[in-house]
């Protein structure tokens, strides 16, 4: 297998001979890149070709198969016979390029050899050239494209027609349902014509039976409003003793004392307001003022998180202020500060200080503004920090620019030149 380290090509001795003159697709090779150059750029979605130059200035150029692991690019090359028609050197060299021409990459030269052999015959009927073999399968493709379109086609006539034939289902379907409703409509309406009149009959029938039911219930009303005036008038002479000299307040209003509050003994006429004074003191005299109270009531106040139950105790003050600063300084830590870079002449080295100079052991959110240098991973953007603190001198980052969504991982620390940046898409 050839290998390429940076840009050199490593042919082993035994893989130098591609074949004789007369050989025909009877030889392969194949050669193994790096996903990664050595300035980290990943080049495995580039197409590559294999570019021959023989010893009279004679160039062609092979196509070469790709297949991708995840740390390197594996090449094949099925040596066809006009890799082969000139005996001598043949340098190689192998490149790559995007769809549109945006990254290219290439390889130093390096040197295979046709062999000679004997009674070699004509090339006539050789494999068609680079450019040749591309144009037959783009006629291959097109062959293809046009049967499938063909086909296409007849499924969307036939797709036409069954749609207009269940539009026309649909609209009879319709026309039948909205009669079916019309006429359940219409039994209805004369349902109810003949309940109505079945209704009236019958009040007319009761009405004078009812005349007669409703004198005697009117009797009846009248003795009980009688009863009822009487015993309304009573209470209100009740009422009026104790009210008699009211003015609008408790003290105003008389009340018996059935458990000697005031101490003038039980049972004795009192004042509303002489007895609530009176069941006021005592509450707080021998309820909340007592030691039994106090001690009952600090049970249930927490002062340091560690209870368990829910519902059960209430929050201290002062350890409530210390779990508000606690919160506070954490949201500190996790939203950070933002760097804006303004002049061309900023420097790596001071973006790397700055961000050194933020860290904090735990999670932490950094920003830097770069759009003036584009020394900070080789480009100006919005940089969106994400920073995993190991200590105030190491850490681990995520960094995501907002204008084009590269996104890189950096170890990073206080010996700036020990950085390590591996980009995770681009």
């Amino acid at each position: 297998m050839i290998t390429v380290r940076g840009r050199e090509l490593i042919i082993p001795e035994s893989e130098r001979q591609i074949g004789t003159q007369y050989d025909s697709n009877s030889e392969v090779r194949q050669i193994k890149v790096s996903r990664l150059t050595a300035g980290g750029v990943d080049i495995s979605h580039l197409d590559f070709r294999l570019d021959l130059r023989y010893g009279n200035e004679k160039k062609d150029t092979a196509l070469l198969d790709k297949e991708i692991s995840d740390e390197d690019i594996i090449l094949t090359w099925t040596v066809g016979p006009n890799s082969v028609k000139e005996v001598g050197t043949v340098w190689i060299a192998v490149r790559g390029s995007d769809d549109f021409g945006k990254v290219k990459w290439a390889t130093n030269q390096g040197y295979l050899y046709v062999g000679k052999t004997i009674d070699t015959p004509s090339g006539e009927g050789v494999d068609l050239t680079e450019m040749e073999e591309l144009e037959k399968r783009l006629d291959q493709k097109t062959a293809e494209l046009d049967t499938a379109e063909k086909k296409r086609v007849e499924a969307e006539n036939i797709r036409e027609e069954n749609e207009q034939q269940r539009l026309n289902n649909e609209r009879e379907w319709q026309i039948q349902g909205e009669k079916a409703v019309q006429a359940a409509k219409d039994a209805q309406a004369a349902a109810s014509a003949a309940e109505k009149e079945k209704t009236v009959a019958m009040e007319c029938a009761t009405a004078a039976g009812g005349s007669a039911d409703d004198a005697r219930q009117y009797a009846e009303a009248a003795s009980t409003s009688a009863v009822n005036a009487d015993a309304s008038a009573k209470r209100a002479e009740e009422i009026a003793e104790g009210l008699g000299s009211y003015d609008g307040t408790a003290a105003s209003v008389t009340a018996v004392d059935t458990h000697n509050f005031t101490g003038t003994g039980a049972g004795k006429k009192s004042t509303v307001q002489a007895l609530l004074d009176k069941i006021a003191q005592k509450l707080i005299e021998k309820v909340v003022t007592s030691d039994t109270f106090q001690t009952v009531l600090a049970k249930y106040l927490v002062n340091n998180g560690l209870t368990t139950e829910a519902g059960k105790f209430g929050l201290d003050a002062a350890f409530g202020k210390n779990l508000q600063d606690q919160i506070t300084e954490q949201n500190s830590n996790i939203f950070g500060e933002r760097l804006s870079v303004e002049s061309t002449s900023t420097s790596v080295s001071d973006i790397q200080q700055w961000i050194i100079s933020n860290i904090k052991s735990g999670l932490k959110y950094l920003n830097v503004f770069n759009d003036k240098s584009t020394v900070f991973a080789g480009e100006q953007g919005n940089f969106n920090i994400i920073v995993f603190g190991q200590n105030s001198n190491e850490a681990t980052m995520i960094i995501i620019n907002h204008w084009n969504a590269h996104i890189w991982a950096v170890s990073c620390g206080t010996d700036l030149g020990t950085w390590k940046w591996i980009q995770l898409y681009k």
